[in-house]
């Protein structure tokens, strides 16, 4: 498959959201703790949570990001 590098990249952003976002609709939580090993996937992940923040109704905390820690709260 002939994939760019932006196009693979925008292709695992789309499927982590949706993976999040079905998470949070399906169940009850308190709060979702997602550490990232590489900073790659930290980048990933924040801009997926801070893009979409508002969109489902939930609280992004970006205080631990340094840290590749990613909390989602009600």
């Amino acid at each position: 498959m002939g994939f760019t590098f932006k196009e693979l990249r925008e292709l695992v952003e789309k499927g982590l959201a949706e993976a999040i976002f079905d998470y949070i609709t399906s169940y009850n939580f308190r709060a979702i703790v997602v550490i990232a090993i590489r900073r790659g996937f930290s980048k990933m992940y924040h801009k997926v949570l801070s893009e979409n923040e508002q969109e489902v109704g939930y609280y992004y905390n970006s205080s631990y990001k340094e840290l590749n820690i990613h909390v989602i709260e009600p």
